[in-house]
């Protein structure tokens, strides 16, 4: 966002110029507590509760409660796939190096990245099917006043985030435009 603002402060276009300008100003000019206490108003005010929260293809809701989504659970044999992945990041380093040394002794090039990318994803998702996917979604669902099961994001950490990132995009668009 900074970076956008920026750049529109550096167009020619004095409409587009004066906007971004009063969007930094503005920004800047405002103490981040207040920025932060107006946002968490704005947040908790404007969003619904928890019985009408927004909800998205049955899995992602979003209420005055905070936003609310799926979350993995693994089951016990999710650590092959673990050390599936740790594995392939060994053998490409391995082969890597390997490939290396049979380029400068025979000036033959080995395929390093393909190999790499079938032993970094390929092995991984390999082991992950063959243990029968052992992951499990908790899906958020209403249970009395509040949603059970996945994870949230509350709204004071989603306030405090927003308010954040836009703060300091004035001060990354000021370090953009002055180059």
């Amino acid at each position: 966002l900074g970076f956008i603002v920026g750049v529109l402060r550096l167009t020619k276009n004095w409409l587009v110029n004066r906007i971004a300008y009063c969007y930094v100003e503005f920004l800047r000019n405002v103490p981040l507590l207040l920025w932060i206490l107006l946002i968490h108003g704005v947040v908790v005010g404007t969003l619904p509760s928890a019985r009408q929260a927004i909800g998205f293809q049955d899995a992602f809701f979003l209420s005055n409660r905070g936003l609310y989504a799926p979350s993995p659970g693994f089951e016990p044999l999710f650590w092959a796939t673990v050390i599936a992945f740790v594995g392939g990041i060994a053998f490409s380093i391995w082969f890597k190096r390997r490939a290396k040394k049979v380029q400068e002794e025979t000036g033959k090039i080995l395929p390093v990245l393909w190999t790499s990318l079938g032993a970094i994803i390929g092995l991984p998702i390999l082991v992950f099917l063959v243990t029968g996917m052992p992951i499990e979604w908790s899906v958020p669902a209403l249970q009395g006043f509040n949603y059970q099961g996945g994870f949230a994001i509350k709204p004071e950490f989603l306030a405090l985030w927003l308010a954040l990132s836009i703060y300091t995009s004035a001060f990354i668009a000021e370090i953009v435009r002055s180059g």
